[in-house]
């Protein structure tokens, strides 16, 4: 297998044997023992683990919803000798966010494991105050991409309410806003950035920037597309919301590193945490 080099100029993956990138011609920088001297701190992780942490992160917070799901019915079992309360209880608000943030919080250890080799150089990059602040500018961006998006369907007399996944995420931080911080501003957002950026898009990015781009902003916007809905216009018009703040993520990750798109979405999920307790009218952005 050819090994790749991520050219540090401008992100281009190609065969570390050669003198320089071949798309912007930057040097490559030889070690005197003909090995190439890496950034101490990269986080690239190889093909087979990028495509790994993005199948786990995409399929694995409904396996382990599901097992965890089956856990606490079999707990719930034990408790009631009627079925029906078994039933219902299963379909409240507390069970729904006890199965949201034991999945997050197992599907975060699955994913550390994964990119277990990068652990050290990421840290690093968290103790910089650059990844911190344009962190937080993108994530801002993603708010105001959100409100432009907003103005418009205003203007347009369209008036889309928040899809199925919104819905449920606002209701369970207004009943249990500890449990919902961890879960949905710090867990959630580590896990899609290194499940759609560090796997999905590095992995693509290798042989296409454009095709990582179009895949990563159209699968991140259809994964909080609730298909079981009856109102398919409802989730179509909530779309372009998610798909600007996966453009922009990507973007954020790209230009920049990993602890930068990280920053930035949780930047926005916290937002969002915030003006659900300061608002009445509902989150000032999305959850994403």
């Amino acid at each position: 297998m050819i090994k790749t080099r991520n050219c540090p100029k401008c992100g281009s993956y190609y065969d570390e044997t050669l003198p320089e990138c071949p798309t912007c011609h930057e040097k490559n920088d030889f070690s005197t023992t003909g090995q190439i001297n890496e950034k101490k701190n990269r986080t690239d992780l190889p093909l087979g683990r990028q495509i790994l942490a993005f199948v786990s992160g995409w399929l694995g917070l409904d396996i382990l919803a599901t097992i965890i799901s089956l856990i606490i019915q079999l707990i719930l079992s034990w408790k009631y000798s009627d079925p029906a309360e078994v039933t219902l209880a299963m379909h409240s608000l507390q069970i729904s966010m006890y199965i949201n943030f034991f999945a997050y919080t197992a599907l975060f250890g699955c994913l550390l494991a994964i990119v277990f080799p990068i652990v050290k150089p990421l840290l690093k990059q968290f103790k910089r105050w650059r990844p911190l602040v344009l962190g937080v500018s993108y994530g801002v961006g993603v708010i105001i991409a959100g409100t432009v998006i907003g103005l418009i369907y205003q203007l347009l007399r369209i008036a889309p309410t928040d899809n199925a996944n919104e819905s449920a995420v606002v209701a369970m931080m207004k009943a249990y806003p500890l449990m919902s911080f961890v879960a949905f501003v710090i867990l959630g957002p580590v896990c899609e950035e290194l499940t759609y950026r560090l796997g999905l898009f590095s992995g693509i990015r290798r042989y296409s920037k454009i095709a990582a781009y179009i895949v990563v902003i159209l699968l991140f916007g259809l994964i909080h597309f609730d298909f079981q809905t009856t109102n398919w216009t409802n989730e179509l018009l909530n779309l372009p919301y998610y798909m600007s703040a996966g453009a922009i993520l990507c973007y954020a990750y790209d230009k920049e590193d990993l602890s930068t798109s990280i920053y930035a979405h949780v930047t926005n999920n916290l937002v969002s945490y915030l003006s659900t307790y300061l608002f009445s009218t509902g989150a000032l952005t999305k959850i994403l």
